[in-house]
């Protein structure tokens, strides 16, 4: 038995791995990594597409006009990639903006989840990674349409 399973051993740790998120999964498809911005003359500069682009090269989603409100946000569906957040807020997939106290924002996909509008949300692990939020908070959220 020991003979079947040194072979697949390297096999199970690479995928325990990137179930942690310590190495990228080799059996997902990654999306390119955006290009670099160009640096700025002033420490911030409105881009049309209303992204803060800064001279760290850093973004900055700027929230939307149409607040939508505030949910409770938990860790979502850790391996279901993307950007998003299942929130009551809405009742149909639209593009958004949730912010954390403090202003850091990120840009995700607002996905529709059934109850009340007071209810709590779940959020994807690569927006809670971008605001900085640890993976066992609740984090109360500011919730925009796009």
């Amino acid at each position: 038995m020991n003979i079947v399973i040194r072979p697949l051993a390297p096999l199970f740790v690479a995928v325990f791995l990137s179930a942690c998120g310590a190495v990228q999964n080799p059996f997902e498809q990654s999306e390119p990594a955006p290009a670099a911005p160009a640096p700025q003359e002033t420490a911030e500069a409105q881009e049309p597409s209303g992204v803060l682009q800064r001279q760290d090269g850093t973004q900055n989603a700027t929230p939307a006009s149409g607040l939508l409100g505030e949910t409770v946000a938990a860790l979502g569906d850790p391996v279901q990639p993307g950007f998003w957040l299942k929130t009551p807020l809405v009742t149909t997939e639209q593009p958004g903006i949730v912010e954390r106290p403090g202003g850091g924002t990120v840009q995700v996909t607002l996905i529709p989840l059934g109850g009340e509008a007071t209810g709590g949300s779940q959020i994807s692990l690569a927006a809670m990674r971008s605001l900085d939020i640890g993976l066992t908070e609740l984090i109360t959220l500011k919730v925009y349409s796009n």
